[in-house]
């Protein structure tokens, strides 16, 4: 059993668990019966662990029979003491179990994306509980086992979970670890968004070609940008299949004046991905780190 004040293992002394109890686990277990009366009342009805009911009323008189699993005899449960005692200990336990289960369904809106993935981000099986994803495990080192606490934050951000070469703040698209639950909606492109306890490749970036300086529109400034980069060392495309503009692999003089004849002399408009935003796919065009308008 586990609620996070008390908690026994399989097969251990239930009067000695709750010698140790904390006085919220005692109040909740005990119900309004004196703690020594409570653990008197656990230590009679075994010399061995205690159990829950397991056999019904069999005699008539109104009361529970106990199963002793050390000596194999029957208790009668007739005054109020027993009956407090039961209830109260029913209560603890089924509120012990409901409050896991919403711990674990609060977790995927913890983290930025979360439910894009849901249980699948911490857990191998899409369903929740069991096995760990690495990912998991990361959240299990930072977070107390049922709590609904916020935990995402740069440190976890950071790290690469899977080993996939991105971090999971990459994958969940808030890489500075930011994000807060409260905050709506959760960052980025859903889309985009890829699990950070299984390895799997990056999506290709979504870029405009021809939007050289990436502020979602190709006009003039594209081609001063970049050959403003070619001939005067200024600042360098965040993606250089943008500024790529007549498609050819790579940047030169020529993406410019291709840009400038599209624009002002009829000529033909750049490959796609124009006038959206597109993916160019793997191994086509140069290389392309962000492109901020496509975002």
């Amino acid at each position: 059993l586990s609620g996070g004040a008390v908690s026994a293992e399989s097969g251990q002394d239930f009067s000695a668990v709750l010698k140790q109890a904390s006085p919220r686990a005692q109040a909740l277990l005990c119900g309004g019966l004196v703690k020594g009366d409570c653990i008197r009342i656990l230590e009679d009805l075994s010399s061995g662990p205690f159990r829950a009911p397991r056999i019904p009323d069999v005699d008539g008189a109104g009361g529970l029979i106990y199963g002793n699993s050390g000596m194999g005899s029957r208790y009668q449960m007739k005054n109020s003491a027993w009956r407090t005692l039961l209830m109260g200990f029913s209560v603890w336990l089924a509120g012990s179990v409901e409050a896991g289960l919403e711990a674990r369904g609060c977790r995927p809106e913890l983290i930025p994306n979360g439910g894009v993935n849901r249980c699948s981000n911490c857990h191998v099986s899409s369903r929740g509980g069991g096995r760990r994803t690495p990912f998991g495990q990361d959240v299990r080192d930072v977070v107390r086992s049922g709590s609904c606490a916020e935990f995402w934050e740069a440190e976890l951000a950071a790290l690469d979970s899977d080993g996939d070469g991105r971090s999971n703040g990459e994958e969940l698209l808030d890489p500075s670890g930011s994000w807060r639950p409260e905050e709506a909606p959760p960052p980025g492109d859903p889309a985009r968004v890829t699990n950070p306890g299984v390895p799997d490749e990056a999506p290709p970036v979504l870029f405009t070609r021809g939007d050289s300086n990436s502020s979602g529109t190709v006009d003039i400034s594209d081609g001063v940008f970049t050959l403003g980069f070619l001939f005067r060392s200024e600042r360098r495309p965040t993606c250089g299949s943008a500024a790529d503009s007549n498609g050819d692999g790579g940047i030169d003089i020529s993406d410019a004046v291709y840009l400038f004849q599209y624009l002002f002399a009829g000529g033909n408009p750049p490959p796609a991905p124009f006038p959206g935003c597109g993916g160019a796919g793997k191994g086509v065009g140069v290389d392309c780190e962000a492109s901020a308008a496509c975002e």
